[in-house]
């Protein structure tokens, strides 16, 4: 019992953050390019269904990353927000299939406590701050995709089909661009972080 209680601190959450990111990945993956496989418009593959796409997966491509962080307390942070995401993205569909992201999202959530636990962990203000930045970037990033209503109509030999919202590559890019430049900021943001704490 003492062997297995010792690996359980060691791993600081390590293997529930690795199976809750890639578990996250397939599903968000799976969800992400719904859009596209239902999409019956001559550009399914556009750069706002891709960034559709991208708004499911990049949570948890972070939690992946995440793994990469020595200290306990960093990738607690990282697993709270992209957990946090998870469970946030189970519910934006009415049909109810995203639900999936429940599993990974509960996963990280749990890895994040465990890390917390973890012998090489004290309590340190930067974690909430982290937490809610991925939070925000990530309501902020989906939001941006669907900034206004672009009602699109085409036809396909004799038949006529359309939609009342496609996303836009203009809204396409913006939700991008605010994962990209979030991320710059959140890799800062470790760093800052790591030099705070070498000091100690």
């Amino acid at each position: 019992m003492a062997n297995l209680t010792q690996i359980s601190d060691n791993s600081g959450g390590r293997s529930l953050g690795r199976s809750g990111a890639l578990i996250g990945l397939v599903f968000g993956a799976g969800l992400g390019s719904l859009r596209m496989f239902l999409d019956d418009s001559p550009d399914a593959v556009s750069t706002g269904n891709l960034a559709f796409l991208a708004a499911f997966v990049a949570p948890f491509a972070l939690a992946l990353g995440a793994l990469r962080l020595n200290r306990a307390t960093m990738r607690a942070a990282v697993w709270l927000g992209c957990g946090a995401l998870g469970l946030a993205g189970s519910i934006v569909a009415f049909s109810g299939v995203s639900l999936v992201l429940i599993l990974p999202g509960g996963l990280l959530l749990a890895a994040a406590i465990q890390a917390l636990g973890a012998r090489d962990t004290s309590p340190e203000w930067p974690a909430a701050l982290i937490a809610v930045w991925i939070v925000a970037t990530g309501v902020l990033a989906f939001l941006a995709l669907f900034q206004h209503e672009d009602p699109r109509s085409w036809t396909n030999g004799n038949v006529s089909y359309g939609t009342s919202d496609v996303i836009t590559r203009a809204e396409g890019m913006t939700s991008l661009g605010v994962w990209l430049a979030s991320l710059v900021v959140l890799a800062t943001a470790l760093w800052l972080w790591e030099m705070m704490a070498r000091r100690r």
